[in-house]
């Protein structure tokens, strides 16, 4: 299965493990991408440049990215979780992060350090090949 099934079947599983925990899936899809900007210029006819209908000609082109910092995982949200008496049995939320990985996948240097980071502060994050994987993540 590839690395987008893969990631369907665990946020699936984890809105069957957190829905019955806090009536919600407080859990997100963490979407990045890379864009044109530039100046624009639509066409509504056919051109001498070979344009057609619809498309569109970006002058002085360049690249953006958008999204999370490189290294952010797939998945980020928080688990609910009933803290010690001592602290007054107060429920608070646990910031979580699940980096999706199919069977054979390697995590990045920054993916790495991201989780680690997460974790050195007292987050739940790790890499998942499963919904299994990510229930173990959540469960802490």
């Amino acid at each position: 299965m590839n690395e987008h099934g893969t990631q369907n079947q665990i946020r699936t599983e984890i809105s069957k493990y957190l829905y019955p925990l806090c009536g919600l899936v407080p859990f997100w899809r963490i979407n990045v991408g890379q864009g044109w900007t530039g100046n624009a210029r639509h066409f509504s006819r056919k051109q001498e440049i070979t344009v057609e209908p619809g498309d569109v000609l970006i002058k002085k082109a360049r690249t953006f990215n958008t999204g999370a910092p490189e290294g952010f995982s797939d998945l980020i949200g928080a688990v609910p979780t009933i803290i010690t008496p001592e602290m007054i049995g107060q429920q608070i939320a646990v910031f979580s992060a699940i980096e999706v990985k199919t069977e054979t996948g390697k995590s990045s240097a920054e993916q790495k350090q991201f989780i680690a980071n997460i974790q050195h502060i007292g987050g739940r994050a790790g890499v998942a090949r499963s919904p299994e994987d990510a229930i173990r993540i959540l469960r802490g």
